[in-house]
């Protein structure tokens, strides 16, 4: 549910956008990537409402980790991906600013309503600029030989818009029944396991919930789309931060408290796997099937760490 539910609110609203002329950049960076990001959305909101804040927390951080590592990596070794110099130079800062500023939120142990609804304009603002940034950069695209877009967008544009609407409805309706389906099952697993809820939040429903990305990622390396590859991973994890883990706190009967160990290590490594980002990318401007195979192996070893500890 969660996986049909994201990939059809991807094509309904990639038809919307496409409709408006936005650049596939643009599309990547906010309609793909806030719509892979709807099932984080759903179980974050799900778990904060009825009491479980590491299932809310350890799924952003866990997600965040899991798109750099599990679904760059394996975008990279299908096919190598060109780095657009202007999502490294303003999107990428921009997603490194984003974690910092949330981990100085939660490194107290607490999330209020006051910080969530602050991450949440900020996610507001993020997009009034990339909005009027992608305009600028749409109105240069040359447009005399169409490019393929992403095979969601394709089957989106031959549909009508009452179509793309009813695929937006039905995706919000699975997202929800799934979200609340995963949870309930995570707990369990948790508890008869005897692992923590914060370690199954980051693995287990961080994966599931991160499978539209790995979907339209992996479609987006075999067309060699770079924009929407890099402009999906680099655009949810922002979502995450700014949208998941707000609005959680916003909606939250009480403030969201933060788990010892997500302050120590989750938070840190997450900022570390972001900071990697810098050189990876800048290095030639491509991430190559090697470096695909670094982030898969660093993953990796940082599942077997987490189950370990």
């Amino acid at each position: 549910m969660l996986f049909f539910g994201g990939d059809w609110l991807v094509q309904g609203a990639g038809f919307v956008a496409q409709r408006f002329g936005l650049s596939k950049l643009l599309i990547g960076l906010t309609v793909v990537a806030f719509g892979t990001s709807t099932p984080e959305l759903a179980v974050s909101l799900y778990s904060s409402w009825h009491g479980l804040p590491d299932l809310a927390v350890g799924n952003v951080v866990g997600s965040n980790v899991i798109n750099i590592l599990l679904v760059l990596g394996l975008a990279a070794v299908i096919s190598p991906i060109p780095v657009s110099k202007a999502l490294f130079r303003f999107d990428l800062p921009v997603l490194m600013i984003v974690s910092i500023l949330s981990y100085a939120l939660c490194y107290d142990g607490s999330l209020d309503r006051l910080e969530g609804l602050l991450l949440f304009l900020s996610l507001l603002f993020y997009l009034w600029f990339a909005f009027q940034k992608g305009r600028a950069e749409s109105s240069m695209e040359e447009s005399a030989e169409p490019d393929e877009l992403d095979e969601l967008l394709e089957v989106a544009s031959r549909q009508g818009m009452l179509f793309a609407m009813t695929k937006l409805i039905v995706g919000v309706l699975l997202l929800v029944i799934g979200s609340r389906l995963f949870i309930d099952s995570a707990v369990d697993i948790a508890h008869k396991l005897g692992v923590s809820e914060l370690v199954i939040g980051m693995t287990m429903v961080a994966l599931g919930t991160s499978l539209p990305e790995v979907a339209t990622t992996v479609v987006a390396a075999f067309r060699g789309e770079k924009d929407i590859a890099l402009g999906n991973i680099v655009g949810s994890n922002i979502f995450n931060l700014l949208g998941v883990l707000g609005l959680s706190a916003v909606v939250a009967p009480s403030d969201i408290s933060i788990n010892a160990d997500a302050v120590r290590f989750e938070f840190p490594v997450m900022l570390s796997v972001t900071a990697l980002c810098f050189p990876v990318f800048y290095w030639k401007y491509c991430v190559t099937r090697f470096r695909g195979v670094l982030f898969l192996g660093i993953y990796a070893i940082y599942v077997y760490w987490l189950f370990h500890r």
